[in-house]
């Protein structure tokens, strides 16, 4: 009977076996081996088909959503993840500093850092977020008289920092360059900038104009920036910039101003747009660059201009005029 059978196989040809333990020759001339290769070749023309067409998708969140909400944080978001779980600081290393002051002696209190002078800042920051104040504006004294030291104490501390959103810059007696103060003034939020005595210069080291500056400053409520460098479109401007403080009184002290004479009824423009409701401006010009004619008629414009707005005060001088 198997004999048989294997003629007849082998005769008329092979069949849908549905049992297990094929005979060798069953195994051999089976349909079922056929039509695995059969499913082999269709399968791999559908892969190629598919490589031929496929094409990356562009998902909103490529990483985990927590992820995202970790890279994207801000540092009012931060301190409330950092608070909540150590997990989230382990993944996301940058410390928060509030305070950051430049003073004699090194401290940490909080959220609040005290570096000394001579404090090696890679021994204190690394991946620091400041979020309030930078303050370097206190100098070491000696036998009563002030010992300027570290004019590049925040030149050198710029580079161990994440990020700076403080709203309270002083400066004094620091060397910068222009895109390093960018990297603190660039967010936009200081309400109270202060710099005196520093220098700072753009890739050319040439001096920064004063509408740099306030390119920057679109916030600002109280400003000191001595010196003061100017140009002959300083005026114009200064007149299209934007500002959106919504502070009642601004103080604003330019002493000793540099450089070209500019378009005084333009300033006005500017005036309009930073002060509140009230103003208090001080300007002093140097004697050698700006003569007394300009000076004279630029304080005859402001004055004019004082006398039809209410609350408003500019004291305008001349290096070495003892009237304003």
């Amino acid at each position: 009977m198997k004999e048989k059978y294997k003629e007849d196989t082998i005769e008329y040809g092979p069949i849908d076996l549905p049992w297990n333990n094929l005979f060798e020759f069953e195994v051999k001339v089976t349909v079922a081996t056929l039509v695995q290769g059969l499913k082999a070749v269709v399968l791999n023309q559908k892969k190629n088909t598919f490589y031929d067409t496929y094409q990356f998708q562009q998902f909103a969140l490529r990483d985990p959503l927590i992820q995202y909400i970790l890279k994207h944080a801000n540092h009012r978001v931060l301190r409330k993840l950092f608070a909540s779980c150590k997990y989230f600081f382990a993944k996301r290393q940058t410390p928060l500093c509030y305070s950051l002051v430049k003073k004699e002696g090194t401290k940490f209190d909080d959220e609040n850092l005290k570096l000394d002078y001579l404090a090696d800042p890679n021994l204190f920051l690394k991946n620091t977020y400041v979020t309030g104040c930078l303050f370097a504006d206190l100098c070491a004294w000696g036998n009563s008289q002030a010992v300027l030291m570290h004019r590049r104490f925040v030149s050198i501390v710029i580079p161990r920092l994440y990020r700076c959103e403080a709203r309270y810059i002083h400066l004094t007696d620091q060397d910068l360059t222009f895109k390093e103060l960018q990297f603190l003034i660039e967010h936009g939020g200081v309400v109270d900038f202060r710099s005196e005595d520093c220098e700072i210069v753009d890739e050319d080291d040439e001096y920064i104009h004063l509408e740099k500056y306030m390119e920057y400053l679109p916030s600002v409520e109280r400003l000191l920036l001595r010196p003061t460098y100017v140009n002959a479109n300083t005026g114009r401007a200064l007149a299209e910039l934007k500002f959106s403080s919504k502070a009642t009184f601004k103080f604003i002290s330019f002493e000793p101003i540099y450089g070209d004479p500019f378009d005084a009824k333009e300033f006005i423009k500017f005036c309009d747009a930073i002060r509140g409701e009230s103003i208090l401006m001080d300007m002093d010009f140097d004697d050698d660059d700006f003569n007394e004619a300009f000076v004279e008629s630029f304080k005859e414009i402001m004055r004019n201009y004082q006398n039809n707005t209410n609350n408003g005060s500019f004291n305008i001088s001349r290096v070495g005029d003892d009237d304003n």
